[in-house]
């Protein structure tokens, strides 16, 4: 497992006050980018060596509601791992509530810590002369393979 801290920004909620449906998306991007500087990977030198990494599917469950300045954190888990795809489970926890928190959870509250998103990002390998897909790297693969994988089934 590979862990990603964030604070909800307030450009990231929309006129209710809670989270925009795009900003947990983002967020594990941005942890899986942090995840491959982790494990020594460049995308820029695959992508010198001709190769693209689309995410070819991306989702989230959205299981509490999340406001301006609540504290995430993100965990990376190994998904299933093919020829030429492979998949990042991603979950975000809550670790401590912003101001909004009383008024989004109400008399209810939301024990801290508690899992407020549960996502996946599958990207593909592809080879960008051919435009299609390709084999994953070894060095890329070998990564992945220090990952631990995630305790649910995909």
């Amino acid at each position: 497992m590979f862990s990603y801290r964030v604070r909800v920004r307030w450009a990231d909620t929309d006129a209710s006050g809670r989270i925009h449906n795009t900003a947990a998306l983002r967020y594990f991007e941005e942890a899986a980018g942090d995840l491959f500087r982790h494990l020594g990977l460049s995308l820029e030198a695959g992508l010198a060596g001709g190769l693209d990494f689309p995410r070819v599917h991306v989702e989230c469950d959205y299981l509490l509601p999340l406001g301006f300045d609540d504290a995430l954190e993100i965990r990376v888990f190994r998904g299933r791992v093919g020829e030429s795809s492979f998949a990042l489970e991603c979950e975000g926890w809550l670790l401590e509530e912003g101001p909004w928190g009383p008024l989004l959870s109400g008399a209810r509250g939301r024990p801290i810590p508690s899992l407020a998103l549960r996502g996946k990002l599958v990207i593909v390998t592809v080879d960008r002369q051919k435009g299609e897909s390709t084999r994953i790297p070894h060095e890329l693969r070998q990564a992945l393979e220090q990952l631990s994988s995630s305790s649910k089934p995909s």
